[in-house]
């Protein structure tokens, strides 16, 4: 997601926040709202005493208050793939500073953006943890929905374009209005064999939030190349290769077990928690 300079006044967080127990998602984008709003609503064994603010993009957020809930920024961006290329958001790994001069500490979805923190202070880098801590505690069964159609939601650029034509030809494949969220999202996704994922720009690295949206919707995901340590086989498939319902079956549990199942969005907020003074 790009967020031009210009369009980027830092605000405080919105008075309707997502709510679960004693953690707020807060966010201003409509589609961080939205993985806002799913964080809120899923089944989270979230920790409690303590008021704290999760800021899902917290480059966006005003600088931190003299007191006030923990706040925790949800860093959702992609600075760098698995191999270390920059990816469209490297250049906010200049504002990472900011983010941690806002908030108490930060949970950073992909273990490979660690190097654009290297530059800032080590008191700076011991406040952040790393990794797709996104998952909840209590994930649903596997959905085979009812027909063979896979969905794809998001923004289009040229490659994902080129990309949907290509699989297209192959087998079928629905692309969603821009702009379709929440209920209406799942109601869309619910008798599809699969969730699409297509990468934004050339590169291997993992889209957490949409993995996210898969496993609430009990559906596998077929993607593009996924960074480690998820395996194309085992734990998502390949977009164009076939697969019968016993397969997806299989490959939906063991993201699930293996990966899902690890990284729980409880257990990076108490990581998180654990770095920040009471």
């Amino acid at each position: 997601m790009r967020w031009p300079r210009a369009l980027r006044a830092l605000r405080e967080p919105p008075a309707a926040a997502f709510a679960q127990g004693d953690v707020a998602f807060c966010a201003h984008h409509p589609i961080l709202r939205d993985l806002a709003a799913t964080l809120g609503g899923a089944a989270y064994d979230l920790p409690r005493g303590r008021a704290i603010e999760v800021l899902v993009g917290a480059h966006d957020f005003a600088r931190r208050r003299a007191a006030g809930p923990a706040r925790i920024a949800l860093q959702t961006e992609q600075l760098a793939d698995a191999g270390g290329s920059p990816l469209w958001a490297a250049r906010l790994g200049r504002e990472l500073g900011g983010m941690l001069g806002r908030c108490d500490a930060v949970l950073d979805l992909s273990p490979f953006n660690a190097p654009a923190y290297d530059r800032l202070p080590a008191a700076d880098r011991g406040r952040v943890v790393f990794g797709p801590f996104i998952f909840p505690d209590h994930a649903p069964a596997f959905d085979p929905g009812t027909g063979p159609e896979l969905v794809f939601f998001g923004a289009i650029n040229p490659r994902r374009a080129a990309a949907l034509d290509r699989i297209a030809a192959r087998r079928p494949v629905r692309v969603l209005p821009a702009g379709t969220f929440g209920a209406a999202l799942m109601a869309a996704i619910a008798p599809a064999a699969g969730i699409l994922n297509l990468h934004y720009a050339d590169g291997t690295y993992t889209e957490a939030p949409r993995l996210l949206t898969a496993l609430l919707a009990g559906k596998p995901v077929h993607s593009e190349p996924l960074a480690p340590p998820l395996e194309v086989g085992r734990h998502y498939l390949d977009p164009e290769a076939a697969a019968d319902e016993n397969t997806r079956a299989a490959v939906f549990a063991a993201f699930r077990d293996e990966l899902a199942a690890r990284h729980r969005l409880s257990a990076g907020i108490a990581r998180s928690m654990s770095l920040i003074p009471r």
